[in-house]
């Protein structure tokens, strides 16, 4: 087997079950299993993860994660602070949380763990998709007032693509850091067409916003769309974008089962439960995944000749999967990026002034300058 990095991130489900009934969410088709994950699944799967890795990032996933219950969380992570005691080990968390049961125990022990915390909230608009929006308010409030850093995933449908100003502003206005995700076809979207958005409605008006945002003095907020597909121009990869996750993310569910992507916590996608392995490397030659490369090689292949594909290399393989095939190009993603990049180039050409202190900043780490 290749040689594969020091560092995994892990999308670790300890249930799949939720509180809420999302109209976007793609974990719909889960049927949202009460199972909570064994402690003993835990310990087994930390068993597999040596020796080969120096340092792990856990995000906190569901499901609604904070339903496996306080004291799982509790025990939880004494199972990772031994582990990382043990064998040097670094552990990074994060949690992805509705918010609505987040309260003050639990945020005195992501304090005390230095867990990243980030909610799924759509600001003005929250009652479209979600529900229990003043709970949630409420969550953010008392995470605030306790100088907690957070930072808030808005999701995108075809109800708010016109609006992407206003959501920016008011979150602005309560200094939250956000990230937008357009809405995926899957799970109750797909039972919901009246939210799904075109690929010119997405891209025309997140050109718009980024143009607004680009020239946005006033900004006092960290906003990850943006800044990520800043980076993806200049070739900088990170996260899970730019086709990065190979052999570096994997899902587990609270059963033991490993997937490729918290997206495709799917049984066609299901690479092998940890008590069928002794070594985590044993899911990346399972046939599954093997055939997962096949499909990225095939698309990559397609791809390889446009002129932007080292900035996308091919796009996300969960993406392409979820517009058709995971071998094929995927047209949503390829418009966006085609007609992005295109423009990103013309003001990069143009020399056009940027106002916003976030993109000041970015640009002048990127291109190694002092100003720009």
């Amino acid at each position: 087997m290749k040689e594969l990095p020091k560092r995994i991130t892990v999308i670790f489900e300890p249930t799949a079950a939720c509180n809420l009934r999302c109209l976007h969410c793609y974990h719909a088709d889960t049927d949202y299993l009460p199972d909570i994950m064994p402690i003993e699944v835990l310990d087994k799967f930390l068993s597999v993860l040596k020796p080969h890795y120096n340092s792990v990032n856990i995000i906190w996933h569901g499901g609604e994660p904070l339903l496996a219950g306080y004291d799982y969380f509790v025990k939880a992570y004494d199972r990772f602070a031994d582990f990382a005691r043990e064998t040097g080990v670094k552990f990074d968390f994060y949690i992805q949380t509705n918010g609505t049961l987040l309260d003050e125990t639990y945020a005195n022990l992501f304090e005390t763990t230095d867990t990243n915390i980030s909610i799924s909230y759509d600001g003005p608009y929250n009652d479209v998709l979600r529900q229990e929006t003043d709970k949630v308010e409420e969550t953010i409030d008392m995470l605030q007032h306790r100088g907690i850093d957070l930072r808030c995933l808005s999701t995108v449908s075809a109800s708010t693509v016109h609006h992407l100003v206003k959501i920016y502003e008011f979150f602005k206005s309560k200094q939250l850091p956000v990230k937008f995700n357009p809405i995926f076809p899957d799970g109750a979207a797909l039972s919901h067409k009246e939210l799904a958005i075109s690929k010119e409605d997405w891209t025309d008006n997140f050109i718009d916003f980024f143009d607004y945002w680009l020239d946005d003095k006033a900004c006092n907020i960290r906003v990850a769309s943006c800044m990520d597909i800043i980076h993806r121009f200049f070739g900088v990869r990170n996260g899970c974008l730019n086709n990065r996750c190979l052999f570096r993310y994997l899902a587990f569910d609270a059963r033991g089962n490993f997937y490729p992507c918290g997206r495709l916590i799917k049984e066609d996608y299901r690479l092998a439960n940890v008590n069928e392995i002794d070594d985590l490397r044993e899911v990346f030659l399972s046939p599954t995944y093997l055939s997962i490369l096949d499909a990225n090689k095939a698309r990559v292949a397609k791809c390889h000749a446009c002129k932007w594909y080292d900035k996308c290399h091919s796009g996300c393989n969960a993406t392409a999967s979820l517009f058709g095939n995971m071998a094929n190009r995927n047209d949503f993603e390829c418009y966006f990026n085609k007609r992005f990049f295109d423009h990103l180039a013309d003001i990069c050409a143009q020399g056009k002034p940027i106002s916003n202190p976030y993109a000041k900043q970015l640009f002048c780490k990127i291109l190694n300058r002092d100003k720009i």
